[in-house]
């Protein structure tokens, strides 16, 4: 086969990868408009409402969030703010990173590694559809693992290929702590041993360097704020059980499970081809992309690009020499198989199942003015919605809290979000486990005249925040869908 038709050939693979970006964006935008995730998505969108309105992380309320979440959440927070700007700026990040991992990947072997690309980075996409900050960092992550990957064969870099892994450092550090931390610090280690390209520690060290400072000018952020995203998970260092207890019951995860176990047997076997720093390097890599797994509690979909992408990366090297009647096909299905099942996933919206109580079949009520126009809901959530603007409208001028799950009360009723508080309630992920005492008393000290929950739930909320309602305020009795309390 000529140079001329390998171009070619890889020219239709990566507009094939091109177009199911589109048709993954599409997809998305279809589903999204179908129920409603409270626990995640609810606090994304005060922090949308928050960043319209000029607060600032850390300053003006509590952040774990890292910055890259809070950056394309920013980039969308103006004019007339809508929910579907966070499924917006979701294609766009999957979009330009698709363009750039195939700069990247510009020596890449096989022709498939690139439509495949695009299957492993849609996953999130098409089955969280909106932001998030777990998918975003595997976004990122595999464009930092692809920019320093080349640099395995090449001795002599090329300017692009150096810039390229400064680039792609910068917006790393930025990505979430569990898989920015061990991915940095893996490839530091691994140009670090002897006989490898010094140079390109230089690149990461000087681009994660910039990546942070401009990010912190931008969100008008002290370096103490980016330390305290790092140290606040600390206290939820050790993985609750119950998380896997939880997510044995998504159904998808019965089919991903065994096809990700079968796509390491090949990778392992796939890497068995390379010299033994080559190894190193995949096998560094694979395991920390194995950490969001075990340590997210989301649903784990928004957590395969990465390991999917890094075989993927080894099957391209591996293949013009690898069997196309048997291993080919077998790995091009069964990343076709994920995306099918993720696809699944996300037409009957699995996760919204899984982060709150507002899922509800049929999904007929569709709601047809505010921040949620053109969202299809059932009756609950519509009611839980009509009350809220109740609320509002009965006491227009009160101090109103707006517990769990309906964080998004703020910016449907155009409430100001109260100062100090963290995005959600969960201690070691929304804020240190050591501040839990702080964020009760300024709950304390707040002075809310109205609080407003959904009926029955105080996910997550302090026992003495909970004891404290319960003295100090009045149940009003006149709400079927929400407990709204009054202060005495």
């Amino acid at each position: 086969m000529n140079y001329r038709s390998i171009t070619n050939e890889k020219l239709l693979s990566i507009f094939l990868g091109l177009f199911i970006i589109g048709f993954s964006a599409f997809f998305a935008l279809s589903n999204v408009k179908s129920q409603f995730g409270g626990y995640d998505l609810s606090p994304l969108i005060d922090l949308h409402w928050r960043l319209s309105n000029g607060e600032l992380p850390q300053q003006d309320f509590i952040n774990t969030l890292p910055y890259a979440e809070i950056l394309l959440v920013k980039s969308v927070s103006w004019g007339e703010l809508s929910w579907l700007d966070l499924t917006y700026i979701n294609i766009i990040a999957a979009f330009s990173v698709y363009v750039l991992i195939a700069i990247c990947g510009r020596s890449q072997s096989s022709s498939h590694w690139y439509w495949l690309t695009a299957l492993s980075l849609s996953l999130p996409l098409i089955y969280t559809n909106h932001l998030w900050h777990s998918s975003i960092s595997q976004y990122l992550a595999m464009l930092f693992f692809m920019a320093t990957y080349v640099a395995l064969d090449k001795r002599a870099l090329s300017f692009l290929d150096y810039f390229m892994i400064f680039f792609s450092a910068g917006l790393l550090i930025t990505a979430k702590q569990n898989i920015a931390a061990p991915i940095l610090l893996s490839a530091i280690f691994f140009f670090a041993l002897p006989s490898q390209n010094k140079k390109v520690i230089l690149a990461i060290f000087f681009g994660s360097a910039i990546g942070l400072g401009i990010s912190s000018i931008v969100l008008d952020q002290p370096l103490d704020s980016f330390i305290y995203i790092y140290t606040s998970v600390l206290g939820r260092a050790k993985t609750e059980l119950a998380m896997y207890y939880a997510f044995v019951i998504v159904k998808t995860h019965w089919i991903a499970m065994p096809v990700m176990l079968y796509l390491s047997y090949v990778f392992y076997r796939l890497s068995q081809n390379f010299p033994l720093s080559h190894r190193l390097f995949l096998y560094m890599f694979a395991s920390a992309s194995l950490i969001p797994i075990l340590t997210d509690w989301d649903t784990k979909w928004n957590n395969l690009s990465l390991p999917i992408f890094i075989g993927l990366a080894a099957y391209s090297k591996c293949a013009l020499s690898l069997n196309k009647t048997r291993q080919q096909f077998a790995i091009i299905l069964s990343v076709i198989v994920l995306y099918v099942t993720a696809g699944f996933g996300g037409v009957m919206r699995e996760r919204m199942r899984h982060v709150g109580d507002f899922f509800q079949l049929p999904a007929e009520v569709e709601l047809r003015e505010g921040y949620f126009k053109g969202l299809y809901v059932g009756t609950y959530l519509g009611a839980l919605i009509e009350e809220l603007h109740h609320v509002k409208n009965n006491w227009p001028e009160a101090n109103i809290y707006f517990g769990p799950r309906i964080e998004f009360a703020y910016m449907e009723t155009k409430t100001p979000s109260p100062s100090g508080f963290p995005l959600w309630f969960h201690p070691g992920s929304s804020f240190a486990i050591e501040d839990t005492n702080r964020v009760i008393q300024t709950f304390e000290n707040a002075n809310f005249d109205i609080l407003v929950f959904a009926k029955n739930d105080r996910t997550r909320l302090p026992i003495e925040i909970v004891e404290f309602v319960e003295i100090f305020y009045t149940l009003d009795k006149q709400y079927d869908v929400a407990d709204v309390f009054i202060r005495r």
